[in-house]
C-alpha cells in the first residue's frame, strides 16, 4: 500500500509543478509584452495573462486495428492540460497561439490481450537476437483465467501551435470561436496495466513501466469549435502509434486451437483520432 501512496503523491506533485510551470509561462510571455506605459498606468492587482489554460478530456479511437489490439473507445480516455500565449493578429479577429502542456492517452484494450516480450524462438517464422514485442493474451502472460482491466497508457509533452478566430475580440468568453491547428509531442512516459484475479480469488494489479516500442514523437492536427468557455474538438494523428521502425508488436491472426498456436503477423498501420471536449479555465 505504501509504494501506492508514495506513486501517486509522486504524480500529484508532478501535475501540480507543471500547473504552476504554465502558469508561470503565461505571466512571464504577459509581462515581456506589456508596454512600459501601460505597466504605469495599469494599477489593478489581479494578473492580466494574453493567454488561455485549456483543459480537453475526450476518447481515443482506432481504425483499421487488429483484432488483438481493439479498445474499447468508452474507457480509452484522452486528457490533455494546455497554456496558449494569444498574439493578435493586427486588428482582426484572428489570433495566432503557441503553447506548451501535457497530453495523457489510454488506450483500453477489448479483448484479454496485453502487450509483451517474448523470445524470438517463441514465434514460429520470426529470427532475432532480443526479445520481441507482442500482442499475447492475458491468462498466458499472467497465468490467470480471468482478468478485469488491461489497457496501455501513454504520456507526453506536447507544443500545441494554432490559428484562431473570434468573433467577439473585446470579449472572447462571450463570442463563437474556431480554432485550427497542430500539435508536437514527445512522449515522456508510458505503462502497461493490468488487473486480473488468481484462482483463489485474490485480486491483483500489475503496472509494468517501459517505452512498449511506442513512437517516441507524435504529430497531430486538430480543429477546435465553441462558443465562450466550451468548444468540441477532433484530433488526428498523423505519426504511428508505434515506432515503425520495428513495425510494432507481433499480433496473432486467429487464435489458438487444437492445431497449435495462432500465426503471428506484422504490426499494421494504425489510424488514431480523438473527439471530446475542452475549456477554457482563465
Amino acid at each position: 500500500m505504501f509504494p501506492n501512496r508514495l506513486k501517486a503523491k509522486i504524480l500529484f506533485m508532478k501535475i501540480k509543478f507543471t500547473f504552476i510551470f504554465l502558469l508561470s509561462i503565461g505571466s512571464f510571455f504577459t509581462a515581456f509584452a506589456q508596454d512600459d506605459a501601460d505597466n504605469v498606468t495599469n494599477e489593478t492587482y489581479q494578473p492580466d495573462i494574453s493567454g488561455k489554460l485549456l483543459l480537453s478530456v475526450g476518447l481515443n479511437l482506432l481504425d483499421d486495428a487488429p483484432r488483438d489490439f481493439e479498445i474499447n473507445p468508452w474507457r480509452s480516455k484522452s486528457v490533455g492540460i494546455y497554456y496558449l500565449y494569444t498574439i493578435p493578429l493586427g486588428d482582426s479577429k484572428f489570433s495566432f497561439n503557441a503553447g506548451l502542456g501535457l497530453g495523457l492517452e489510454k488506450y483500453q484494450f477489448s479483448n484479454n490481450t496485453i502487450l509483451t516480450y517474448k523470445d524470438a524462438d517463441e514465434i514460429p517464422g520470426f529470427e532475432s537476437e532480443i526479445p520481441i514485442l507482442v500482442m499475447d493474451s492475458v491468462q498466458d502472460v499472467y497465468n490467470t483465467p480471468t482478468w478485469e482491466k488491461n489497457r496501455l497508457a501513454a504520456n507526453y509533452v506536447d507544443i500545441p501551435l494554432e490559428f484562431a478566430f473570434n468573433s467577439n475580440k473585446s470579449n472572447p468568453a462571450a463570442g463563437l470561436s474556431v480554432a485550427l491547428g497542430g500539435k508536437i509531442g514527445v512522449l515522456y512516459a508510458a505503462h502497461t496495466k493490468v488487473k486480473y484475479e488468481l484462482p483463489g480469488g485474490e485480486t491483483r494489479k500489475v503496472k509494468d513501466e517501459r517505452q512498449w516500442g511506442l513512437n517516441r514523437f507524435r504529430y497531430t492536427t486538430y480543429t477546435r469549435i465553441g462558443y465562450g468557455a466550451f468548444s468540441v474538438f477532433l484530433e488526428y494523428q498523423l505519426s504511428d502509434l508505434f515506432d515503425t521502425e520495428f513495425g510494432g508488436p507481433l499480433h496473432r491472426t486467429g487464435v489458438d486451437n487444437a492445431a497449435g498456436k495462432a500465426i503471428y503477423k506484422e504490426f499494421p498501420d494504425l489510424t488514431n483520432y480523438r473527439v471530446g471536449l475542452a475549456v477554457d479555465l482563465f
